[in-house]
């Protein structure tokens, strides 16, 4: 019996990942509604710094376990079908030496900060168009904040060294 590949088990994983997200939704916040369509790019510059500090970390927390299908958070972690969060805050993006990234995320030229990660999350084809990377998008601001205000404390803070900042 021919053992599956890497093509295979991204192919398995990306639809088990589908299929659990389909079948989840968001915890509620308690006002709002959850899930509805919002252009991610249009609500960041003037309310982004009140919505991550209104954020509920602890609900963060819970939206992150769509993620840690794939991504792993602590420092030392080893890599999953993603990079290691660790550290992200403040490091460009594809850099990570240990981690085989798409060609078109190792180009993309920016550093990850609060701000380019909630417009990665709101939509992902708007900001890396071509990205193998596969995730149902967090619609809704409230969503982006509380998962942020987590991976922010989770990761290590917004300042500090990080692997892979720097030029090249």
């Amino acid at each position: 019996m021919r053992r599956p590949g890497v093509p295979e088990i991204f192919l398995y994983l990306t639809i088990c990942t589908g299929l659990l997200l389909a079948a989840c939704k968001p915890p509620n916040r308690g006002e709002g509604v959850v899930g509805k369509a919002q252009s991610p790019v249009t609500d960041l510059p003037q309310d982004f710094a009140s919505r991550l500090a209104a954020a509920d970390p602890s609900r963060g927390r819970q939206l992150f376990l769509a993620c840690a299908a794939c991504h792993t958070v602590a420092g030392g972690d080893a890599h999953g079908v993603g990079p290691n969060l660790a550290r992200i805050f403040g490091r460009r993006a594809g850099s990570l030496p240990d981690f085989e990234y798409s060609d078109v995320l190792r180009e993309a030229g920016f550093v990850w900060n609060p701000e380019k990660l909630d417009a990665w999350l709101g939509a992902p084809g708007e900001v890396l168009p071509g990205s193998r990377m596969s995730f149902r998008p967090l619609h809704e601001p409230e969503d982006r904040a509380d998962l942020l205000a987590w991976l922010i404390r989770a990761t290590g803070g917004v300042d500090g060294d990080a692997p892979g900042r720097g030029p090249g």
